[in-house]
């Protein structure tokens, strides 16, 4: 095993451990690794050194004990100022013990006996004016003690994140349990939560028993005096109340039990009996805080949460950490029974502390083997040219550092490594890569002989670079290649880091030199440079949760005690920049300079993402700056690039910022090359039909002047280059090649572009999308890929789509995106978008405009998927109208609108206008077309729908199963079409008591639906629904009501009065009675039938239907005169409506003598069956 080996002399010490107590230096001791003076060697002291000390390892560092003759800030100096004559180099003083603590931070964490205090910083609070009515502290600049050095300060910072405290947390607890694992320290071990008593602050430390003594007797309040019998007596000889205790949520769960009385688990209270570490600033003080009154003021006035009595004297002399664990709550309550345990966990954390501890400018320490402790090893390392400081904020990515640090050390041991070791880092500009290297090679340092660090972001500042470590090792060069070479011939071991190799056009390899004897860490955003890896490659992507938030945190200098108080909002600014480093950075640092707070980020985020995302920190900088810079950086080389791949690949990049930042499958762009070798100049006034004029608007990436074959090697090409400067990625896992962007870089390729550019760009887009149309097997496979860029697109102002653009071609473009978008059921962006097409044209939306009549009929379809029955019939009548004038009988325009209508009227509660339409219809396409046709099916299948709404069950199962028995020869059992008309046929199956059947198919419909689309489809959805109905009459209740409770759930988006969120609230009330959940169900119930009476006819069979269930829901609760009046209402609307065999009027009938009987009225009873 490697160890540090023992100091030459005193100047190899540079931590220093201060302890006021016997308790608290013995704790100390019991964990020294090494006592560097057992075989009667000293360091010795300075003349005049008073003090007297131990030296050993610590932490894996080099400490020294100094002890203190007394306690307080006058016997800390002393000790401080001749600690300092001895060890000249301490750059770490820690004050390690016990202290008081305040039981609740300013952000309302519990601070428990045997927590551990960290200080961020120091205050003096007794060093002031004593005034006649009261004492003032001195606050001035030269009275106070001023803030710690920037090395502690960055040190304790990066203590007091999620990660390192959470290991501080961990550790401590295990040092602590082996410090009391000694015999010697048995009565060190934890006393238990019971023995954790803190009193109401005005609950006063008094003889409770009345008559005992006179002067505890009139002691009421805070100020009044107690006797000295008492100041030294235990709260139970004093018989201080258990009642004044205050209720401690940790300690609750240590004992098994929380607050609200629920039992926990033994992991649980084994948890909460843990160690916790807290941060913050610390009180000094020449006199024991015994008063909770005092402790309450200060601590609010001054915001500390420890009071201590030497770290203010050491101040001054060495840069001071206080590391003090609580043993009471200063208070006049406090004993003495917690000290030996907190003095464990001070001491337990010190060690865990040091092991963290590296000091950036520290004379270099070396490795070597127990063995060989007393040789002289040499200073490491001897040349180190890397000029730029490591980020004092940097937080995160251990686990890679842990490995590079592992493997770079490694790859030097021995006297002669065998193997070449290159490294190699790759990810998008700002992710840390050379911040990474940086934390590394001050890692690293004292394992090489020279460290390096060149720039080889260009040629001449590669070469430059190479020539400045030649003249370093005084190597005499005619090239920079000399220079290289020089640097391979060297036998000691070197880490040379090659920075910023970004441009595709350089060959980086020319830049490794040869040899065994040193490693080489390449960074570069071009993941091609994986190449160059002999032994590790790492591509970086975005920080994890934890570190992300923790790094956002620490940039926007939020006070470490309340970081948990930011929790939810942290993380919902972390996931919106992706997590990603810089920009964490910047968002902190925009929000340290009071800009914003972490709350109200997000909503700036979205009105002003240009300016936040360009806003340069004053600290902490990258080398470009800001987030939009490092992308910029790319930009530039693209440009500064000759040939024809740089060239597509700038235009490229706008194209895919039109568009959304998910994964954009490429197949898209061979379809648009099709549909473009189809277009015609024909003057057609179809609003669908494209153009030349759209054809010439496509990318360069698709070559259409060729007209033979698909080429994709441009657009290939173009995406490679941009892939090797980390601006988009690619993924070829599902056989087909497909292209996303990172959220940031997709925002600055917007953002970079000026106004007319960016629409230029989405004419582009457009055009691309509505090209591709034609190519109806792109759409069915891609689908789910291919509508977020289509949700993008059609999501831009309305007024920027058109600009300066004929009117007729924009509106051409998002026809055929409303179309693509109708297909896919994606109803409201298909509403949106009809909605604001149709008030920028001005048209009318209750009279229809036959110069637009292919608007109205995409808008009035759409109002009929989201809803709006109403509204969408009689636009459509005027559509079939026009085009009854217009097109003949056999027109699949005018067929498809009738189609369409009779859905409409279905919905509307109009059944037999809906029948005598598509029976008209499917006459005609039954005539005309073959029996397998889709458009023949589809009017087949909807007239099966009709039918079924109409009591025409049987008629409508025979038409059903006759349409899939066709679709299953020429269709794919996953195909839309076969899966629609499956779904509906097992919903007739179920109203026809085919229950068995009706499960069986909906299971297979359901199972592929699931896998096919997204959660929220409508499609999908209904399969859900009609599943969860089917097994409500299977008798599978507790399956039902699950599926619908899933299925109200996702349907909460849609609009109140939308009939799919009605049919699945109404679905699932009847599965809640079934399942004899009445009340639940009556409720619901209530609910939907208000809702329908608002927007539906009297009539209306949904109305009807929901206003039955609710009747039956109150029969089965006793409520039977509500039953009875709404059975009354049913039977005389189906009455005047439906057949006299109709099943839903025959059901009303019963239902409403079967009310009659639980009422008692039994006269009612018998008429009321002869009317059945």
């Amino acid at each position: 095993m490697s160890h540090l080996c023992r100091p030459q002399s005193r100047d190899g010490f540079e931590v220093a451990i201060i302890c006021a107590l016997p308790i608290e230096r013995n704790a100390v001791e019991a964990l020294l690794e090494v006592d560097y003076e057992t075989d009667g060697f000293s360091y010795g002291k300075a003349a005049g050194d008073l003090n007297t000390y131990t030296t050993g390892r610590l932490g894996n560092q080099h400490v020294v004990l100094a002890y203190m003759p007394g306690t307080g800030t006058i016997s800390s100096t002393a000790v401080a100022a001749n600690l300092r004559s001895s060890f000249e180099n301490i750059k770490m003083g820690i004050v390690v013990g016990i202290c008081g603590g305040v039981p609740k931070t300013a952000a309302g964490m519990e601070i428990l006996l045997g927590d551990v205090i960290i200080s961020t910083s120091v205050i003096h609070i007794d060093f002031g004016r004593l005034y006649p009515h009261k004492f003032i502290r001195k606050k001035e600049v030269e009275d106070t003690l001023g803030r710690a050095s920037p090395e502690i300060r960055a040190f304790i910072g990066k203590m007091s994140g999620y990660l390192m405290s959470e290991r501080l947390k961990v550790k401590t607890s295990a040092y602590s349990a082996e410090i009391c694992s000694r015999k010697e320290f048995l009565k060190s071990a934890y006393p238990g939560p019971e023995k954790d008593h803190l009193y109401r602050a005005d609950c006063l430390h008094k003889h409770w028993t009345q008559g005992y003594c006179p002067i505890c007797d009139i002691c009421n309040n805070p100020g009044d005096e107690v006797c000295e019998e008492a100041l030294k007596a235990s709260c139970t000889e004093l018989g201080c109340s258990e009642t004044q205790l205050v209720e401690r949520g940790r300690l609750q769960k240590a004992i098994g039990m929380d607050l609200h009385e629920t039992q926990h688990s033994t992991i649980k209270m084994q948890d909460a009996r843990k160690v916790c570490i807290h941060f913050g600033r610390m009180a000094c003080s020449n006199q024991v805080m015994k008063s909770a009154h005092d402790r309450d003021w200060i601590a609010a006035e001054e915001g500390v949460i420890g009071f201590e009595m030497e770290s203010a004297g050491t101040w001054d002399y060495v840069p001071t950490v206080v590391i003090k664990s609580v043993c009471d709550y200063a208070d006049s309550h406090k004993d003495k029974q917690w000290q030996a345990y907190a003095a464990t966990t001070a001491a337990a954390c010190t060690k865990a502390v040091l092991e963290a501890w590296r000091s950036v400018d520290k004379p270099v320490r070396y490795l070597v083997n127990q063995e060989h402790l007393g040789s002289n090893p040499p200073i490491y390392p001897v040349h180190w040219t890397v000029t730029r400081s490591a980020n004092p904020i940097f937080t995160g990515r251990n686990a890679i550092l842990n490995e590079l640090e592992s493997i770079v050390c490694d790859a030097v041991k021995g006297s002669s490594p065998q193997n070449q070791c290159w490294i190699v880092l790759c990810g998008m500009g700002g992710q840390g890569k050379s911040e990474i290297c940086l934390q590394l090679v001050n890692r690293v340092r004292q394992s090489f002989w020279g460290v390096f660090w060149v720039d080889i972001s260009t040629e001449s500042l590669a070469e430059s670079g190479f020539v400045d470590i030649a003249n370093r090792l005084h190597i005499t060069v005619q090239r920079w290649e000399d220079a290289r070479q020089g640097l391979a011939n060297i036998k000691e071991p070197w880490l040379l880091v090659l920075d910023n190799a970004d441009n595709p056009d350089i060959d980086y390899l020319q830049y490794f030199p040869t040899g065994t004897s040193g490693v080489v860490i390449l960074t570069s955003r071009n993941i091609e440079c994986r190449q160059y890896a002999t032994r590790k490659f790492i591509d970086l992507q975005g920080l994890p949760d934890p570190e992300a938030c923790e790094l956002l945190l620490r940039a926007a200098g939020m006070p470490v005690d309340g970081h948990r108080a930011f929790e939810h909002d942290v993380y919902v600014v972390a996931r919106l920049l992706r997590s990603h480093p810089l920009a964490l950075i910047q968002a902190g640092s925009y929000m340290s300079r009071g800009h914003c707070n972490m709350k109200e980020y997000p909503h700036v985020f979205d009105r002003q993402r240009k300016r936040l995302l360009e806003f340069r920190p004053s600290q902490a900088r990258s080398r470009y700056g800001d987030v939009y810079a490092t992308f910029e950086a790319s930009a530039a080389i693209l440009k500064s690039m000759d040939g024809e791949n740089a060239s597509d690949a700038l235009e490229f990049l706008p194209v895919l910022a039109s568009c959304s930042p998910n994964r954009l499958p490429t197949p898209l762009f061979e379809a648009a090359w099709k549909g473009a070798q189809t277009v015609s100049d024909t003057g057609e006034d179809d609003l669908t039909s494209l153009t030349p004029w759209h054809v010439a608007h496509l990318p360069a990436v698709v070559p259409v002047d060729d007209d033979i074959s698909w080429d994709k090697f441009r657009l290939v090409e173009a995406i490679n280059l941009l892939k090797a400067f980390s601006l988009v990625s690619t993924d070829t896992s599902e056989g087909f090649l497909s292209v996303s962007m990172h959220h940031l870089v997709h925002a600055w390729a917007r953002d970079r572009l000026h106004t007319k550019l960016q629409h230029q760009y989405w004419v582009v887009s457009g055009c691309l999308f509505a090209i591709s149309r034609q190519d109806s097997i792109l759409w069915q496979n891609h689908n789910r890929q291919l509508q977020p860029h289509l949700q993008s697109l059609v999501s831009w102002r309305i007024s920027e789509m058109f600009k300066n653009e004929p009117q007729l071609m924009i509106c051409r473009i998002l026809m055929n995106c409303g179309w693509l978008l109708q297909d896919m059921r994606d109803d409201a962006k298909v509403f949106e978008l009809m909605d604001n097409l149709c008030t920028y044209l001005g048209l009318d939306q209750v009279t229809v405009d036959r110069r637009w009549l292919n608007v109205y009929n995409l808008y009035a379809r759409t109002l009929h998927f989201n809803g709006k029955a109403k509204a969408a019939a009689p636009l459509l009548e005027q559509v079939v109208k026009i085009q009854e004038q217009m097109l003949a009988e056999t027109h699949p325009d005018r067929l498809a609108s009738q189609h369409t209508l009779a859905g409409a009227y279905r919905a509307n509660g109009q059944t037999r206008e809906a029948i005598s339409l598509l029976e008209q219809v499917v006459k005609i396409r039954e005539q005309i077309l073959p029996e397998d046709h889709p458009d023949r099916l589809a009017s087949q299948h909807a007239l099966a729908i009709v039918y079924q709404a109409n009591g025409q069950i049987k008629k409508g199962v025979l038409l059903l199963e006759q349409s899939v028995k066709i679709q299953k020869q020429i269709l794919a059992e996953d195909h839309p079409s076969r899966l629609a008309l499956q779904h509906t046929l097992a919903g007739a199956y179920r109203v026809n008591g085919q229950i068995k059947e009706a499960v069986s198919l909906l299971e297979h419909v359901v199972k592929i639906r699931e896998q096919a689309l997204a959660e929220d489809h409508p499609h999908r959805l209904a399969s859900q629904h009609e599943l969860a109905r089917a097994y409500g009459d299977d008798g599978q209740v507790k399956e039902a009501v699950s599926l619908l409770e899933h299925v109200v759930k996702i349907r909460e988006k849609l609009a109140e009065y939308h009939p799919d969120r009605l049919a699945s609230r109404h679905a699932l009330a009847v599965a809640y009675k079934a399942n004899k959940q009445t009340k639940q169900a009556i409720s619901l119930l209530e609910q939907v039938v208000t809702i329908k009476e608002q927007m539906l006819a009297e009539n209306h069979p949904s109305r009807l239907a929901s206003q039955y269930a609710l009747a039956l829901a109150y029969e089965a609760n006793g409520q039977a005169k509500e039953a009875i009046s709404l059975l009354e209402h049913i039977v005389t609307i189906r009455e005047r409506t439906l057949a006299e065999d109709h099943p839903d009027r025959i059901a009303s009938w019963n239902a409403l003598a079967g009310a009659y009987k639980a009422n008692g009225q039994v006269n009612e009873v018998t008429s009321t069956l002869e009317k059945t």
